[in-house]
């Protein structure tokens, strides 16, 4: 749960109470806003978490219940912390948007994610939603928590470091994201079901190929299509070579076998799934 509700009680005030403190200070959170926050029947966005954690003088990683640290600092806007605390706040909203194909900007606190970046945090979002049940009733409430516990974990991580409130540079938000695929990495191979680990196989093995032709074609592209068979469920991945320059060092033939290889992979690993009735739900068309 996060802290809301907590430091509320501490102060000894009441949901509207505290309200009208936001609003006097010119920082407007409605009544019906607050109750929702603190029954986690709504996610604040970024900004909302930051309004809150400023007006309880602590830091955004602790009022969300990432972290036992609450020391606030000035300058938490632009803190590894506050990356780890916005990437956060976009996959609970990717959760609840997954065929959206983008992130809105307000989302992203005017931090600055590369095309890739997006990308990786896309792929991050697919991961999550593979290990959660969709047809489940309270799916979002188990997308939630895994959420939390993988972000708490990266918050762990860089405040061992002692390096969670310094100032961030691009590098700093591509180590972070870097450390969102080592937790849940670490998940998946903790789970020891062979369908979760070719699963996750899968998953790194789709992204080098997205990856792949970011980065030699420069095109931010989805080369992928699927054979399904006639329940609908996926049999075979097909990944396409995409037309583009390629740097003069690589012939397209180079290019196409290295997709060939990706490929065949994918399929080797698609056919030792153990459960055939239901396809890896990463894969969104």
């Amino acid at each position: 749960m996060n802290r809301i509700k907590q430091l509320r009680k501490a102060k000894g005030l009441s949901i509207d109470q505290l309200s009208n403190e936001l609003k006097n200070q010119n920082t407007p959170i409605s009544s019906a806003s607050i109750s929702k926050y603190e029954r986690e029947k709504r996610n604040p966005k970024i900004k909302s978490w930051e309004i809150l954690a400023n007006y309880f003088n602590v830091s955004v990683p602790y009022i969300q219940g990432l972290s036992d640290n609450e020391e606030h600092t000035a300058s938490q806007n632009k803190s590894i912390s506050t990356i780890i605390s916005t990437i956060y706040s976009i996959l609970i909203y990717l959760g609840r948007h997954t065929g959206t194909g983008y992130i809105p900007e307000n989302i992203k606190n005017g931090l600055m994610f590369s095309r890739s970046d997006d990308v990786k945090i896309q792929d991050i979002l697919f991961r999550l939603i593979n290990l959660v049940d969709l047809d489940s009733e309270d799916y979002l409430l188990k997308y939630d928590k895994l959420v939390k516990k993988f972000s708490e974990k990266v918050v762990a991580k860089f405040e061992k470091e002692g390096i969670a409130k310094k100032e961030a540079t691009k590098e700093d938000v591509s180590n972070v994201i870097g450390q969102y695929y080592q937790v849940i990495n670490d998940y998946f191979f903790n789970l020891q079901t062979t369908d979760n680990v070719i699963d996750n196989t899968i998953l790194n093995l789709s992204h080098v190929i997205e990856q792949l032709n970011m980065d030699l074609l420069n095109k931010d592209v989805i080369s992928r299509r699927f054979k399904r068979d006639e329940n609908g469920h996926i049999t075979k991945m097909i990944s396409e070579p995409v037309d583009g320059t390629l740097p003069k060092k690589i012939s397209k033939e180079t290019y196409s076998q290295i997709m060939d290889v990706l490929n065949n992979s994918v399929n080797e690993l698609l056919a030792l799934r153990k459960d055939k009735t239901k396809s890896p739900t990463f894969f969104v068309e």
